[in-house]
């Protein structure tokens, strides 16, 4: 069978592409956190993102979408969040519930993270144990979601070595590592995406990454 293919006539269009989901999960759980407005362009207007916007608000920090892409955030600060009047419902979003945990596993209150049943089959005992090892007092189904995270006076200060690449993992431990007192280590065998770093330094985080590894200094 033969085909014929005739060329397209090429136009001087624009073409906006869709915006990242890795990113804007981390833009605005890291917004919310901070001191004072910030704005966020490129916003995926997706339900994952939209889940860890809703757990967002929930926990106090003042959200408004301008349009379909651009949002803007007044932070509550490193040590604003409030404790949720329900559990937070991260409906299909693995990614929410392991960032979250990773937030919440510092602060002064408890919460509850669900989600779908697709969600609750996912395993989660790869973020419950590093925290675990930081003071985190994280309550499961045998490694399995509902996690229930309950309030701790402090966290100690991390040495780990993550067994795998993992991302998602990494951020976790990164969030939790800002409501410690000390410096905390991670070391990647196999290097990650590193959308956290990148938003940590432009938001004048202190780190340093030297050999795989990632230092950073807790309560800035």
């Amino acid at each position: 069978m033969d085909y014929l293919v005739s060329p397209s006539v090429l136009n001087n269009d624009t073409i906006t592409v869709p915006g990242d989901k890795s990113i804007t999960h981390r833009a605005l759980i890291l917004a919310s956190i901070a001191d004072g407005e910030s704005e966020i362009n490129g916003y995926l207007n997706s339900d994952d993102c939209l889940s860890t916007l809703r757990a967002l608000k929930k926990l106090g920090a003042r959200i408004e979408k301008i349009n379909s892409t651009k949002i803007i955030v007044n932070g509550v600060g490193l040590d604003g969040l409030t404790s949720p009047e329900m559990d937070l419902d991260l409906g299909n979003s693995g990614t929410s519930m392991r960032l979250l945990a990773g937030l919440l596993s510092g602060q002064s209150f408890d919460t509850t993270l669900v989600g779908d049943n697709s969600l609750s089959l996912r395993p989660m005992k790869r973020i419950i144990y590093p925290l675990s090892l930081m003071g985190a007092n994280i309550q499961s189904d045998r490694g399995f979601p509902p996690l229930t995270i309950k309030a701790v006076r402090h966290l100690e200060a991390i040495n780990y070595e993550i067994p795998i690449a993992s991302a998602q993992v990494k951020s976790a431990i990164l969030f939790s590592a800002l409501y410690t007192k000390g410096h905390s280590v991670i070391k990647e065998n196999n290097i990650t995406r590193d959308h956290t770093e990148k938003m940590f330094s432009l938001m004048d985080i202190s780190m340093m990454k030297k050999d795989g590894s990632i230092t950073i200094k807790g309560k800035q």
